[in-house]
């Protein structure tokens, strides 16, 4: 077993496939069953889950991968405006809506967190260390794909409780909002920014529609098709206006600040 695990360690990507494992084989055959153990609301339980979560990602992270995440930010003038504007899209969304104000709050907590350290703080930072592609650009856009799809496939865990094509809708809306996030981290330089764009995701939807909406997935299938192709392309095509540095060393100095190191 130290044999094995010394290997993995030896083999970067390997670290990395091996970090997602292990995240996906916690959450679906330890904490689930855990939780369902537990008797408590539902937005008790996603709480004590997404604790469990993130804390497993600390611990496999420092054994296993060793990425060190960058928080560090600076917020310039267009930062504040964007930030002014996603406050008052929350503000507004809240007014008619203060019954859900609480569970859209937890909601965006619990999944900006601990989604943001593990699939960009982790997973997207270390295959942009670690991917053996010498052109920059085509470096950071394998990286935001393969994270995205590592991202999206982790949803697929949902299946039990939601069925099939649900989960597959998830899986692309995630797809995209992947995307969009590492793009951010990569412009941005901080973990900061992609989780609270990923928390005003989810509190402007969980305010808007409810928790239990959210959770069980009601309405129209076919509706909620449409959206999910909407949202990744729409997602797709912000990361890709995000992703546009204006010069190489720009870029190159933000790639150092998301890796942790020289590349």
């Amino acid at each position: 077993m130290r044999l094995l695990v010394s290997k993995i360690k030896q083999h970067s990507i390997a670290s990395i496939i091996t970090f997602w494992l292990l995240m996906f084989v916690f959450d679906e055959f330890i904490s689930s069953p855990l939780i369902g153990l537990m008797k408590a609301p539902d937005i008790v339980l996603d709480v004590i889950f997404k604790t469990l979560e993130l804390t497993a990602g600390i611990l496999f992270n420092h054994w296993l991968t060793r990425q060190p995440i960058h928080w560090r930010a600076a917020i310039g003038k267009n930062s504040i405006i964007m930030l002014a504007i996603m406050a008052a899209i929350m503000v507004g969304a809240t007014v008619s809506k203060l019954n859900n104000l609480a569970d859209a709050t937890i909601v965006a907590v619990i999944a900006a967190g601990p989604e943001e350290f593990l699939f960009r703080g982790v997973i997207f930072a270390s295959l942009l260390a670690n991917l053996k592609i010498q052109a920059l650009p085509h470096r950071v856009w394998a990286a935001i794909l393969l994270s995205s799809a590592m991202f999206s496939l982790y949803h697929f865990g949902n299946i039990v409780d939601q069925g099939l094509y649900f989960t597959l809708m998830q899986m692309i809306e995630a797809f995209g909002m992947g995307c969009l996030l590492s793009a951010l981290y990569v412009c941005k330089g901080s973990l900061l920014f992609p989780m609270v764009l990923h928390g005003f995701i989810d509190y402007t939807i969980t305010v808007t529609q409810g928790y239990a909406t959210v959770i069980t997935s009601a309405g129209n299938p076919a509706g909620t098709l449409l959206a999910a192709i909407f949202h990744m392309v729409l997602y797709i095509g912000l990361a890709v206006l995000i992703c546009k540095p204006d010069s190489d060393s720009q870029l190159r100095g933000q790639v150092v600040a998301v890796a942790g190191r020289d590349v």
